[in-house]
């Protein structure tokens, strides 16, 4: 689902907004980056060492026969947090103001659409 909702933002952005997508490029760059990070760790095989802070992620290689063998990556619980955290502290600004232009956008240009998502987007969430 992440995936496809990078995709799918950038595809809008390419045939709507092409200067916001150029504009902010390297935050999409990073939202790939994460979201492969992200598959590491939801798909990959761990191992713990003797360490509680030292792991291998066993991640899938392929040789040039395509020959799929687990190759280890050794990272550290530090690591994995940094990076985590690091990526998300600086998303967050540019996907807000990346929000903030589009929204200003769709004000001026469809004030009806923009009013109606609006109201939908405000409306009570079901419980869960």
């Amino acid at each position: 689902m992440f995936s496809q909702k990078i995709t799918r933002v950038k595809e809008i952005l390419a045939e709507f907004h092409p200067d916001l997508l150029a504009k902010y490029s390297t935050l999409f760059d990073d939202m790939e980056a994460f979201k492969n990070f992200r598959n590491k760790i939801a798909h990959c095989a761990f191992s713990w060492g003797d360490s509680t802070s030292e792991f291998d992620v066993w991640e899938v290689e392929e040789d040039k026969n395509k020959i799929q063998f687990y190759k280890p990556i050794k990272t550290t619980v530090e690591d994995t947090f940094g990076y985590m955290l690091k990526t998300i502290k600086d998303s967050i600004p540019l996907l807000t103001t990346l929000l903030n232009e589009t929204e200003t956008r769709l004000k001026i240009t469809d004030p009806q659409i923009y009013a109606v998502l609006k109201s939908e987007h405000n409306l009570p969430q079901p419980d869960q």
